[in-house]
């Protein structure tokens, strides 16, 4: 009898240790689509739709190339959850939903989310999750309306043919998109075969459209032709008797409207051009932009490393006031980079008079200033910063204080990170178990038993941030990271962070 138990423990063990290496013979990956796994068969437990259709939607996402069948299933699921919800907000006003977590919002999401994947499903769960509401008088799109917009512009990349369908159909429907140039825009690539009849449809009606508008719709004829502007070689060759008219019309709008597109012009350079593309736009732009146009040039050839130039555009362009704010900005720029040394120093001296809540913030900036030239000094900084949060928080700030540190930490010692954020953890769960037990009297966090996520909360976007920096240190120790998140005592807040950590690993945004 004892050899009989002895050899059923010597199996035990045998199958545990089977277990334990196959474990640690799993990829990355192959962990965090387990862990996937365990998360969708979790997700319906929870009480809130709108925390079940966005958990399910993102999960969605990252298992279709692993397993499509059961990512179409995952899709359905949110498509049921957000209708609940429609029918919760139908049924009840007196508890209104933040931006992120209303209906629209949620099925936005779920729609263009399956669009990536594949267009049908898309427009299935789009047509499925429809709410009936009164057409709006004249061409405002609606909610509906705008939903398909954005579909159909996020199709044309991996559907053109389907987009090319849906696009007529919104026009057949009298809903002028400026969505359906993409699609037209889409099929002037080079293409295997010749443009399908459907494509010469479709211009002709959208340029009839377009020239047909009334004055109630300007703004929209505006949209419409300007946007047209690339496709006129094509309306020329497959609409010549158009194409003049189509040329006459967009003159006639830019000429109305140049003041507009002035500002169209300063919008569009302003991030993306060069300090050449500002001055040669700005010589020709019309008065009301000209000048706003050489300040952007000044100040983006100042970006570009040439004070002088910039001093030379202000001297030359900018009228006393315009003039004397750029050239008062060169001169703060020039004297942040060439007192570099003095920085430190004056850095060093403020760290000295601060209170620990600013001293954090200081000595992170040390860490980051002198980590090139100085990385001895930087990791002392480092340190201090640390010791300085270990403590347990006692309000959001020293909060925030350990999630920075943890932030820089996670890229050269990910286990005090961990250490650190594993800590914040056991702090937030004190808060959302005290937030849960006062819903209804001093705070409104819970609705009605379950955090919603993200939320509108400081203390929900707390949870979500956990959840990102969980994600940063997985990479590096991914069961470590899992665990951490499991250390979340509600299921939502719990679920959100390992989704988190699970994106991290299979790559997805």
């Amino acid at each position: 009898m004892k050899t009989s138990i002895r050899f059923l423990f010597t199996l035990i063990i045998c199958a545990a240790g089977i277990v334990s290496v196959r474990a640690q013979s799993l990829t990355a990956q192959e962990q965090a689509y387990l862990a996937l796994e365990d998360l969708i068969a979790a997700t319906p437990a929870l009480k809130l739709p709108q925390n079940r259709s966005r958990l399910q939607i993102m999960a969605a996402d990252l298992l279709w190339k692993r397993d499509e069948a059961r990512a179409r299933s995952v899709f359905s699921d949110a498509a049921a959850n957000i209708l609940e919800l429609q029918k919760q907000t139908r049924r009840s006003r007196e508890a209104e939903l933040d931006q992120s977590q209303s209906p629209a919002q949620l099925r936005q999401e779920l729609v263009l989310t399956a669009a990536r994947h594949d267009p049908a499903l898309a427009y299935d769960l789009f047509q499925r999750t429809r709410q009936q509401k009164a057409k709006p008088e004249g061409r405002v799109p609606n909610d509906e309306t705008y939903l398909e917009q954005l579909l159909v512009t996020q199709v044309v990349a991996t559907d053109p043919d389907f987009a090319l369908r849906k696009a007529q159909e919104m026009f057949e429907r009298g809903e002028y998109s400026i969505a359906v140039v993409s699609v037209l825009e889409k099929f002037q690539e080079p293409r295997s075969s010749e443009l399908p009849a459907a494509y010469r449809q479709l211009l002709e009606t959208v340029v009839t459209a377009a020239l047909k508008a009334t004055p109630n719709q300007q703004d929209n004829a505006r949209a419409l032709l300007l946007n047209l502007q690339p496709l006129l070689p094509q309306i020329e060759k497959y609409l010549p008797a158009r194409g003049q008219a189509v040329r006459q019309k967009i003159g006639e709008l830019s000429d109305r409207n140049k003041p507009r597109q002035g500002m169209d012009q300063l919008t569009y350079l302003t991030p993306q051009g060069t300090s050449n593309n500002l001055l040669t736009t700005a010589a020709s732009a019309p008065s009301e932009v000209r000048e706003r146009l050489y300040q952007q040039a000044a100040i983006k050839a100042l970006d570009e490393g040439s004070a002088d130039r910039a001093r030379q555009i202000a001297s030359d362009h900018l009228d006393t006031n315009m003039r004397g704010a750029v050239l008062q900005r060169i001169a703060a720029e020039q004297k942040l980079r060439n007192g570099k040394s003095a920085q430190l120093e004056e850095l060093r001296q403020t760290l000295e008079a601060a209170s620990d809540r600013d001293r954090v913030s200081l000595l992170l900036q040390l860490a980051e200033a002198t980590k090139t030239d100085n990385p001895k000094h930087s990791r002392q900084f480092l340190d201090e910063a640390f010791a300085l949060v270990t403590q347990p928080a006692a309000n959001y700030q020293q909060i925030e204080d350990q999630l920075q540190v943890a932030h820089v930490l996670s890229a050269i010692e990910p286990e005090r990170s961990l250490a650190l954020l594993e800590s914040g953890i056991n702090k937030l769960n004190e808060l959302l178990s005290a937030a849960a037990s006062l819903s209804g009297f001093e705070v409104q966090i819970f609705k009605p038993a379950e955090m919603p996520l993200p939320g509108d909360s400081k203390l929900g976007a707390m949870v979500i941030r956990y959840g990102q920096e969980l994600a940063i240190v997985a990479k590096s120790d991914f069961r470590r990271a899992l665990a951490a998140a499991d250390q979340f005592q509600y299921p939502e807040s719990r679920l959100f962070a390992r989704l988190s950590i699970i994106q991290a690993v299979l790559g997805a945004e």
